[in-house]
């Protein structure tokens, strides 16, 4: 198996407690990147979250409510076409980001895109900037 490298804006990443990669636990892992709390806390929360929208942990309702409550949603805006994943790394390596993409949820983190594959040539739809 080929070892994932890290490229200018990509650091291979993977916060599962025990390094499974699936393509099932992006929101979990891309939080869990973001807040810095382990992949289980992020679980449990948005499962208790989850319960109270009577929503799947990872439904989309869900993950948006709990990113609401700790982040802001910013405008990225490109003449010609949407961002993507690697525009958002370019932003600002300062801050954090949290990005939704078509079917994908990542982090963005000191300028990177933290995950376990490479999405920075997918379209980003909404971005939410870290308090």
């Amino acid at each position: 198996m080929t070892k994932v490298k890290s490229t200018k804006y990509f650091a291979y990443t993977n916060p599962h407690p025990k390094g499974i990669k699936s393509l099932s636990d992006c929101v979990y892992r891309a939080i869990s990147i973001a807040t810095g709390k382990d992949w289980l806390t992020v679980y449990d929360e948005l499962t208790k979250l989850g319960r109270e929208l009577l929503a799947p942990p990872n439904d989309d309702l869900t993950y948006k409510t709990y990113l609401d409550r700790i982040a802001d949603r910013i405008e990225v805006r490109t003449v010609g076409g949407r961002l993507k994943g690697k525009g958002v790394a370019g932003l600002d390596p300062t801050k954090t980001y949290v990005v939704r993409m078509a079917g994908h949820l990542v982090c963005v983190k000191d300028g990177k895109l933290r995950d376990t594959w490479n999405c920075g040539d997918k379209s980003a739809y909404i971005v939410w900037q870290m308090r």
